[in-house]
């Protein structure tokens, strides 16, 4: 028998190409029918095939035409919705059927249905509405994400809630936070019973040699303690233990699991192999789970922090400590216990640089839920973000509010005339409340998709300072929470006044009535609109000014722009002698010297904002509010020679450190503006001071220059007092020879050239460094603009969204205030044609329109300058340089709100000076 799909396909002029498949059958199927009722009357195969070519056309010469395939394809989709009504009237059937909650299930599914076929037949209306809803829901559910990720969610740990952190304070000596030492560490370890594990750790950065080339790898050093604490099992491998922070282990290193399936190829064999850190080898052994970053530090390595119990003090501090609480044990116990075991650290431990009665006294000990600790400003940030964009949630559930309202105005009307003929008011509101659910829905769902798009955007954007960026992810809570919101927004919106009673309605026809309770409603909406869009307008103008502040800011340094600044790490096993390592960083500076194009080159323990510091005690004789023998705990920094003069700091009096001071070992210092205020009372008095870091035996430093502050911690904190030490230093600490030198193994450099950001000088910074060493390795490599940049990231980012979230409720607040005296005037157009007919020029009658608009606008703005002070006034934490309640940018604010409002009554206003007060008579 003859494929008459086939032949449907073949003979049809490559028309039902186009047609769907199911059209292409139907077609099939009726010329079989055609063929197999000319076989049943006796017809040869022949004469059947004849009569189905007849039946197409005379003689099978004219065959169905393009276009009555184009009528069939036409006729498809109202088959497709027969079909489907069919389908769903099956279901409903079946579920009455099995009756209970099944019965139930199948009222809903019909309900819905009707539902949408009443919405499908206005698509523009019932788009717009899915489409604001969804832009406002998206918005939201986007921000929600990172809330409930970052701050919701708990930390990747088994038993989180015991877990704390431990941190100190002595303010009075300059330490706001101190962090935890070895000592403090060990006193706690050995002698607390309401902590169950204690553990210590810090992060840098090390060489690490993955095959023949060293890269700058993130580390994590932390003692056995911290892996108890998090329970971290290895995933291979053993767990570290107390012998491994021995100084005389041998070297162990635990990899994450990432790190492992990228160098190590996933491979089970790689433990016990070596891995190269910091010149040397190390015995990989084991492979832990990614979790450890929720520790809020990165790191793909872990390596024992080592401590020599005999040779430590209470200082070197600024470590990070994580303990786990013993069971039945609270914060405030752990706390309290510690402080009590605070002064024993100086008994067990004495020596170092901060061991006087008064500091013993100064310092206090803070515990604290590990959450909180990770994430710092960040819950604020977030939630206050969260605050905004809910703002503009408000504004587009207002906007919706607004539609619904225009569309039960026009059908006053119908909705009179089924309670006219019997319908209860409770099923008419039923049937309008159908259709809001199913709008919600649907925009709940077009939110859940912009959410989607919105988290993958934030992320990226997303300071890297937040903690927690790589746990984001769009979860269960998340969704339910979108549509619990979609839900709530129809409720909310559902609960809209009902029509007048039926005979009103129609006794007074469709259109009158402008000033009932409906008109009213909208016009209160629009003017919590405008409220709500001078508030988010407030709030992004002040974080923009904040930000403007920040970028007036001096940094301190000139021309960042054109300052590369990285890193340089020389391990024991590379130079194990002071001299030796520090000669080596000398030589790296003239190799960057001599690189085409570069200008100047400087090199300290900490380049400007790149987040590394040194505090210590001071001792100067000649201050004037404290006796010799009691120092003070000032920011330093050691310095190689040319390093003012490279970063462009002014030299405020005296000179600076030279490269000769470095290689004579010359007991010199240079101090910071605010230090030598603070310790002599003016620039003058500090030249030719007596400076030193260590008690008895002194070993005093002249101050020979004073320098401009510099903001070392970012934009926005003030240049801190400093002294700047010579990169060799002989005699610093306690307890060394008065001639023996001290040098650090870690050092920043900034190579001043206008070819940064060009191509080629970070390739030839590399190979200047190789020269030196070739083991060597070039960590935060970036331009120091960038690290500027960096200290105005949670700034930038706050900026950003609300800057966003008030533009996207300018545009939407717009368009609800056109919609709402668009219909007004519309409703209005009568009494507006009688003004003209008795001598009213088109002028005046659009003067009506805007008296109207102006008096709404006014309401709406008192409530939105109250609204937007109050919001100022919960970021007042993010703002900078400008006060809550600042009048230029309240005023910019409502201007720009102002030419919005206006924009947007412009178009209804001309229409109504327009009108034709004849035609408005004409009417019934």
């Amino acid at each position: 028998m003859r494929d008459w799909r086939r032949f449907v396909r073949q003979r049809f002029h490559g028309a039902a190409n186009a047609l769907d498949d199911r059209v292409v059958d139907e077609i099939a199927d009726h010329l079989e029918l055609i063929h197999s009722e000319a076989l049943d009357q006796g017809a040869s195969e022949a004469e059947a095939e004849r009569s189905v070519l007849r039946a197409l056309g005379e003689g099978g010469d004219e065959l169905l035409g393009l276009h009555e395939l184009q009528e069939l394809q036409r006729a498809q989709p109202a088959a497709t919705r027969l079909r489907a009504d069919r389908w769903v009237e099956g279901v409903v059937e079946r579920g009455h059927e099995r009756g209970g909650i099944w019965s139930r299930a199948a009222d809903v599914l019909r309900e819905l249905r009707v539902a949408v076929r009443t919405l499908a037949k206005q698509p523009l209306f019932s788009a717009t509405v899915v489409i604001v809803l969804g832009v406002g829901i998206g918005a939201t559910s986007a921000i929600f994400t990172l809330v409930d990720s970052i701050v919701l969610s708990p930390l990747p740990f088994d038993g989180q809630h015991r877990l704390v952190s431990i941190h100190h304070h002595a303010p009075t000596r300059g330490f706001d936070d101190a962090g935890q030492c070895a000592a403090w560490h060990a006193t706690y370890e050995d002698s607390s019973g309401s902590l169950e594990y204690i553990g210590m750790f810090g992060a840098e950065t090390a060489t690490v040699m993955l095959g023949e080339t060293p890269e700058a790898r993130p580390v994590l050093r932390a003692t056995h303690g911290v892996f108890s604490a998090l329970r971290l099992d290895p995933l291979l491998g053993r767990t570290m233990t107390a012998d491994d922070s021995e100084r005389t282990a041998e070297p162990v290193v635990w990899v994450t699991e990432s790190f492992w399936r990228t160098h190590f190829g996933g491979e089970r064999s790689a433990v016990g192999r070596p891995l190269r850190i910091g010149g040397r080898d190390h015995e990989l052994a084991g492979v832990i789970p990614d979790t450890i970053q929720g520790l809020g530090i990165r790191a793909d390595v872990v390596v024992p922090l080592l401590i020599d119990r005999s040779e430590i003090y209470v200082g070197n501090i600024g470590f990070g400590a994580v303990a786990r609480l013993a069971a039945g044990a609270s914060v405030a116990t752990a706390e309290a216990e510690l402080q009590s075991l605070l002064p024993t650290a100086w008994e067990r431990f004495p020596g170092g640089p901060i061991a006087t009665d008064a500091d013993i006294e100064a310092f206090t000990v803070t515990v604290e839920p590990l959450k909180a600790r990770i994430l710092g400003p960040t819950t604020e940030l977030l939630w206050l973000l969260l605050m905004g964009v809910g703002l503009v949630l408000v504004v587009a559930c207002s906007n919706v509010a607004n539609l619904l309202l225009v569309r039960v105005a026009e059908q006053r009307e119908a909705f009179a005339v089924r309670a006219a003929l019997g319908a209860s008011w409770l099923r008419i509101r039923w049937d309008a409340a159908r259709e809001i659910a199913v709008l919600c829905l649907f925009g709940g769902a077009f939110g859940l998709v912009l959410s989607r798009v919105g988290v993958d955007v934030l992320v990226r954007m997303a300071p890297q300072g937040i903690p927690r960026l790589s746990e984001i992810e769009l979860g269960p809570r998340v969704i339910l929470l979108t549509f619990g919101i979609s839900m709530l927004v129809g409720l909310l919106i559902a609960l809209v006044p009902r029509p007048a009673g039926a005979l009103a309605v129609l006794g007074r026809g469709a259109g009158r009535g402008s000033r009932g309770p409906g008109r009213r409603l909208r016009v209160v909406v629009a003017t919590g609109q405008l409220a709500v869009m001078l508030a988010l307008l407030i709030g992004s103008g002040l974080m923009f000014r904040s930000l403007q502040a920040l970028r007036d800011v001096d940094p301190g340094v000139a021309d960042a722009d054109s300052v590369l600044t990285f890193r340089v790490d020389i391990p024991p096993a590379e130079s194990a002698e002071t001299e030796e390592f520090a000669r080596l960083f000398v030589a790296i500076a003239r190799e960057l010297e001599s690189i085409p194009g570069v200008e100047a080159v400087a090199m300290a323990t900490a380049i400007p904002m790149d987040g590394r510091n040194n505090v210590n005690g001071l001792y100067a004789p000649g201050r004037r509010d404290r006796a010799p023998q009691e120092p003070s705990v000032e920011r330093h920094k050691w310095v190689g020679g040319g390093y003012f003069g490279s970063l462009a700091v002014p030299v405020l009096r005296g000179r600076e450190i030279t490269w000769d001071d470095v290689e004579r070992r010359r007991p010199v210092a240079v101090v910071s503006e605010s230090l030598a205020l603070e310790l002599w009372g003016s620039l003058e008095a500090a030249l030719g001071q007596e400076v030193a870091a260590r008690p008895e035996p002194w070993v005093w430093s002249e101050v020979v220059g004073v320098v401009a502050d510099v903001r070392d911690d970012g934009l926005s904190e003030l240049g801190l007092p400093m002294v700047y030490w010579p990169q060799v230093t002989p005699g610093f600490w306690r307890g060394t020879a008065e001639d023996s030198p001290m040098a650090w193994r870690s050092n920043g450099f900034a190579v001043r050239s206008e070819r940064v950001g060009g191509v080629g000088l970070v390739d030839d910074v590399h190979r200047a460094v190789w020269r030196v060493n070739p083991a060597l390795a070039l960590a935060q490599v970036t331009p120091l603009s960038t690290l500027a940049d960096e200290s105005m990231a949670a700034w930038t980012f706050a900026y950003r969204l609300l800057g966003a979230a008030a533009v996207l409720a300018l545009f939407l607040g717009g368009i609800g205030v056109y919609g709402t005296f668009s219909q007004t005037v519309s409703q209005q157009m009568r009494e507006l044609g009688i003004r003209a007919a008795l001598g009213a020029s088109a002028g005046r009658v659009r003067a009506v329109v805007f008296r109207r608009a102006a008096g709404v606008c006014i309401v709406g703005l008192i409530l939105g300058v109250l609204l937007g002070t109050g919001f100022g006034r919960v970021m007042s934490g993010f703002l900078f340089g400008v006060q809550a309640s600042d009048p230029l940018t309240i005023v910019v604010a409502g201007a720009v709100l102002i030419l919005v409002v206006f924009g947007a009554v412009l178009p209804p206003a001309r229409r109504a000076g327009a009108v034709d007060p004849l035609s408005m008579l004409r009417e019934p």
